[in-house]
């Protein structure tokens, strides 16, 4: 094996060492709300409604509002929310508020992820997303989906930012701003992560790679005496 070829060898494995350091664990629980459920206020076939203040669905505290928790969305088996379980119109607690608190070291940046969908009328739905602590808020975004853009209703869509925590508690809410309807914006699979931070060993097999590349470069090209 050639030397640049061991090196490129050094390089990838180093690479695939800092990617495989960035899968890290969810911070949250019950993030795909699929833990059994406590006590409900309503519901009909394949769902359940519940009103604030409530607990019923684990590790999860509903501040405000209503919300519904489809046990058999489109025939799959599997637990999400919908954010407006009852709008006020219909005499109902109104959008949904959906929270939980994390550890967090401040200074840290973190990953957030989590799927948005919609189903019927009215077509546009808008869902805040914000995370706080006990001094300050550390993110705040009104999220906007288009429920006629998607293939099927009821399509999920994959949604994603980071933060810097300012606490060392955050909370992550997630408050349903439509009001005018039975359908709100859908809530599934929710993934808190802090982001990677490379180990020493690896940046510096990294940077030692990059270094003798560069040098065998110049080397090659430098004229011959």
């Amino acid at each position: 094996m050639t030397t640049t070829a061991w090196i490129h060898g050094a390089l990838a494995l180093a690479t695939s060492t800092l990617l495989s350091t960035a899968q890290a664990n969810n911070l949250l629980s019950n993030g795909s709300f699929e833990a059994t459920l406590g006590p409900a206020n309503g519901g009909g076939p394949g769902y359940l409604s519940f009103n604030a203040p409530s607990q019923s669905i684990p590790a999860w505290l509903l501040t405000s509002g209503s919300i519904e928790v489809f046990t058999d969305f489109l025939g799959s088996g599997t637990q999400l929310i919908d954010m407006t379980g009852v709008h006020s119109a219909a005499g109902g607690a109104g959008p949904g508020s959906l929270q939980q608190s994390f550890a967090t070291t401040v200074g840290a940046t973190y990953n957030v992820s989590f799927m948005m969908g919609g189903g019927n009328a009215p077509v546009i739905k808008t869902m805040e997303v914000a995370v706080s602590g006990p001094v300050s808020t550390a993110y705040s975004q009104i999220f906007s989906l288009d429920s006629s853009q998607l293939p099927t209703p009821g399509t999920l869509t994959q949604q994603q930012f980071s933060f810097i925590a300012n606490d060392a508690t955050s909370t992550l809410r997630f408050t349903s701003l439509v009001n005018d309807s039975w359908d709100g914006p859908l809530l599934d699979a929710v993934v808190v992560s802090a982001a990677a931070v490379p180990e020493p060993a690896n940046w510096a097999l990294l940077l030692a790679g990059l270094g003798v590349l560069s040098w065998l470069r110049r080397r090659n090209q430098a004229p011959s005496s």
